[in-house]
């Protein structure tokens, strides 16, 4: 059980950064336009 939340809270940490990475390649390309 222990194993499982610490992977759970991983797999959260990397969608939360992928996210982040994707909102702020979003505000680039929408000071380009």
């Amino acid at each position: 059980m222990f194993i499982y939340s610490l992977i759970n809270k991983f797999g959260q940490s990397i969608a939360k950064d992928s996210f982040s990475q994707k909102y702020e390649a979003i505000k680039i390309l929408n000071k380009l336009k």
